[in-house]
């Protein structure tokens, strides 16, 4: 009664309770062919018999299956006194199930919350950047020729090198922006990048566009 109170399908219910009882409970044929130990009497008397652990899984819907949980175990427990009656409770739903799509997203580009690296391709100077938007979009600010990025900072100095930030790689993820900026600069302290260094040090002499977090990243590669 109280499985139905919370709104489980009687039909599994009555089908549950049927394969429990009757996994406990053996045929007659198995008990006739079934040879009884001959023991002593004052044996069988003082011969503990060990419990056997059993589980039921069955939907969480709410807090009330819990107490269900507790009736349902005391009840089992003292009907069958050698089972040890445990409960566990199953998700009916996943979040993850409902956004199936999230597994899809394999491309690099089309990833966000994401520290990534990109590298002259005639040099091999190396950028270390992080974005919460998709990567796509921050790339293309890479690829801006009017951008003040350091990876166009890098084409003005050396015109005949080829940098392409399409080519990019993740390094990290995050699920927030304070994350991304700590695993940014661990991993501009673990590389040292020269994209990097050379760009902060702009914006370090620069006031007119000096940038909070470049100073952030100067410091912690100071400390």
């Amino acid at each position: 009664m109280i499985l139905i109170k919370n709104q489980y399908p009687e039909n599994i219910i009555e089908k549950e309770i049927k394969r429990f009882v009757d996994r406990k409970q053996p045929s007659q044929s198995e008990q006739q062919h079934q040879p009884q130990p001959q023991q002593p009497p004052e044996q069988q008397q003082n011969t503990p018999q060990e419990k056997q652990k059993r589980f039921i899984v069955l939907p969480y819907s709410n807090y009330k299956v819990d107490e269900f949980a507790r009736r349902l175990t005391r009840l089992v427990n003292d009907t069958f006194p050698l089972v040890d009656m445990k409960v566990a409770f199953k998700a009916p739903n996943e979040i993850g199930k409902l956004f199936p799509f999230k597994d899809n997203i394999k491309e690099t580009q089309m990833q966000s919350l994401v520290v990534y690296k990109i590298r002259c391709a005639t040099c091999g100077a190396e950028y270390i950047g992080k974005t919460e938007r998709i990567l796509a979009h921050r790339i293309k600010e890479h690829n801006n020729a009017k951008s003040d990025s350091a990876i166009q900072m890098h084409k003005k100095e050396h015109p005949t090198h080829e940098i392409d930030a399409t080519n990019s790689e993740i390094l990290d993820r995050a699920d927030n922006n304070f994350k991304l900026m700590l695993k940014e600069m661990l991993h501009i302290n673990k590389l040292k990048p020269v994209l990097n260094t050379q760009h902060a040090a702009k914006y370090k002499n620069d006031n007119t566009k000096f940038n909070p977090q470049l100073n952030t990243i100067i410091i912690a590669r100071q400390i």
